[in-house]
């Protein structure tokens, strides 16, 4: 039931154990060159669990799908690297993979181009592309949990790293 479709991460991923992040990747040309969004939590076993919920056509249309993340080997979520971490340092450093995201994103959006030809300024603003607009929305969107702990476990997912996705169908007709 369900088809596999490789992708890759579009960004690094760190999580907190508990913590639910957004995330995206996408699928390469021959698939459609498409990107899916979806929410990651590093659950107690130490794996990413991956719920993928919109797909974002190259046309910007989004359609509301469900979906899950598959690691190489055909198990359900993903084995990432982890290490112990303070609190604050792990908080840091997931706040910081999606504020470099937002902040490419408002980069772009503030990006022109300026012609000066017989006395006339033009100037010509390119929207960013729809998946680093999406990315850019993302860095508010993240829910970590509540903890007292001295320490707390940290996982990772590079850019780039390889997944499959589970794609079961579409939801609500859309």
């Amino acid at each position: 039931m369900g088809q596999l479709i490789p992708a890759r991460m579009v960004v690094a991923l760190d999580l907190i154990e508990g913590g639910t992040v957004e995330f995206f990747v996408t699928t390469p040309a021959a698939q459609g060159n498409f990107v899916w969004k979806g929410t990651a939590t590093l659950d107690a076993t130490k794996r990413v669990q991956m719920t993928f919920t919109e797909l974002a056509l190259p046309t910007g249309q989004a359609l509301r799908i469900r979906a899950t993340g598959v690691s190489a080997d055909g198990t359900i979520g993903l084995t990432p690297s982890y290490r112990a971490s303070a609190p604050s340092a792990a908080i840091d450093a997931v706040r910081g993979t999606l504020t470099g995201v937002q902040q490419a994103a408002n980069a772009q959006l503030q990006a022109g181009t300026t012609v000066i030809a017989n006395g006339q300024t033009t100037v010509s603003k390119t929207a960013p592309p729809f998946w680093m607009t999406l990315l850019g929305g993302a860095v508010n969107s993240f829910k970590l949990p509540e903890s007292t702990a001295s320490v707390v476990t940290l996982g990772h997912i590079d850019r780039g790293a390889p997944l499959n996705i589970l794609f079961v169908g579409f939801d609500g007709g859309r």
